[in-house]
């Protein structure tokens, strides 16, 4: 079994950067845009895109319209995902770089892993239950018939 980090880029909040003007608002309302326009877009745009819209592209300004970069992607480096960050911090977001450390292991003990826990997560159901009917009936019970309740309960 062997680890390496992962990186990604996740969003602290999502900056607004403008007020919008009523027509402006409308078109956020209707998806054409999914985020007020920042400073600097239009002409980044013009130049970035400057073939104009694909087939089936609706650019309602002329010009591709702001979104957010995504940051669903995971990389291997971290300064990969510090340019993800970097980008999106820059159009006035708001996001940092976040880093995981996975552990490897076959299906077969990935699988047995999730079963124990479901199966403690029952027993501590089952647990809360018992102590819930205990309350209600005032009874106080031994913790080796909690035990034996529990057993008959997992037979359920």
């Amino acid at each position: 079994m062997s680890s390496q980090r992962l990186y990604k880029a996740e969003w602290v909040h999502e900056g607004v950067t403008e007020e919008l003007e009523e027509w402006e608002q409308e078109l956020f309302d209707s998806g054409f845009q999914s985020q007020p326009e920042p400073q600097g877009w239009r002409e980044y745009a013009l130049e970035r895109w400057p073939d104009g819209p694909r087939e089936g592209e609706h650019w309602p300004k002329g010009y591709k319209p702001f979104f957010w970069p995504a940051t669903d992607r995971i990389y291997r480096s971290r300064s990969a995902a510090q340019r993800r960050v970097d980008i999106i911090n820059a159009w006035g977001g708001s996001a940092v770089v976040v880093e995981c450390t996975p552990v490897w292991e076959t299906v077969e003990a990935a699988n047995a892993r999730r079963a124990a826990a479901r199966l403690h997560a029952r027993i501590a159901r089952k647990y809360a239950e018992l102590a819930a009917l205990e309350a209600r009936s005032g009874e106080v019970v031994s913790s080796r018939s909690i035990l034996d309740r529990v057993r008959s309960l997992e037979a359920i």
